[in-house]
């Protein structure tokens, strides 16, 4: 059994043990495992001896995405394991903890997963600045809904503010937001956008609610 095959089967089996129950059946978490080891194989051919890029943008189909929100911050966690372990297998230092974000891709076919090694964007928050919750937060890093509606990732308390109104999004390792056709639109930097990218510095209103991008601290 060559090395990568070996490499694969170990990674494989992490997923399959520790994902079994989460992982909707049409998502094959062997296929996860082997895309996660391929690619950190292809880097430390490329780059032997130099520390991989943190960030692993792991993408699915817009319906398998929905189906595992409930499942979606255990599943980056054991993603974040599973790669430390595979780095360290293939011997490609880390420096920091890598980063793991899952991305609903709308061109990918139901079942199917695709894994891209990026360098990790600067960390950045969503920040309530006026409006209620005051001083309420949606890390970048995990990405969510916007909205009135309880479901929403970041819940505003804004009658103005539509039930699902925007989406904060990785877009090519970057943050996008996405109006969800909501009522009164999505403003950024007084333009209003159907999407635009966030950096930070960015002003985001959402009805009377007013949102800046800002740098997250380190080590959040």
């Amino acid at each position: 059994m060559s090395y990568l095959a070996r490499l694969e089967e170990a990674c494989a089996a992490f997923v399959e043990r520790v994902f079994a129950a989460a992982f909707p059946s049409e998502i094959q978490p062997a296929e996860v495992a082997r895309k996660m080891a391929a690619a950190l194989e292809a880097y430390a051919l490329g780059e032997r001896g130099t520390p991989v890029p943190r960030l692993f943008i792991v993408r699915i189909a817009n319906g398998d995405f929905e189906r595992l929100a409930p499942h979606r911050a255990e599943l980056i966690e054991r993603w974040r394991e599973l790669a430390e372990e595979m780095a360290a297998t293939l011997g490609t230092p880390l420096r920091e903890r890598p980063e793991v974000r899952l991305v609903a891709d709308p061109d990918a076919a139901p079942g199917t997963v695709g894994v891209e090694l990026e360098a990790a964007a600067p960390a950045a928050v969503l920040v309530v600045r006026r409006g209620l919750p005051a001083g309420g937060r949606l890390p970048l890093d995990r990405g969510g809904t916007i909205g009135r509606d309880v479901s929403c990732d970041l819940v505003l308390l804004d009658p103005r503010v539509s039930r699902r109104h925007a989406r904060a999004e990785c877009v090519d390792g970057g943050w996008e937001i996405v109006d969800l056709q909501s009522r009164n639109g999505t403003i950024v930097n007084g333009q209003r956008v159907d999407r635009a990218p966030l950096r930070p510095g960015n002003l985001v209103e959402l009805g009377d609610t007013l949102l800046a991008v800002e740098e997250a601290p380190s080590g959040s």
